[in-house]
């Protein structure tokens, strides 16, 4: 049964670090930051299309499916 549980947690652990690692990732990444943004504009008063855009900006500079890739190889070591 122990066998079972750790195969199994193992999947999902592959499933989670393909999904964040993935190149079609960047949609949920930049998603994620302009609801920051959202958020952030809403307590400091600053227009959220502002935010947004540094956001997304920083998003794409950052690259972070290449990031987690990375982290995934180094993991795995």
């Amino acid at each position: 049964m122990a066998a079972f549980d750790s195969r199994w947690k193992d999947r999902m652990s592959d499933f989670t670090w393909n999904v964040l690692s993935s190149p079609l990732s960047i949609g949920i990444y930049i998603a994620a930051a302009m609801l920051i943004a959202a958020f952030v504009s809403a307590t400091t008063g600053v227009p959220p299309y502002i935010l947004v855009a540094v956001a997304v900006v920083l998003v794409l500079f950052i690259d972070p499916p290449e990031r987690m890739e990375k982290l995934r190889k180094q993991r795995r070591r």
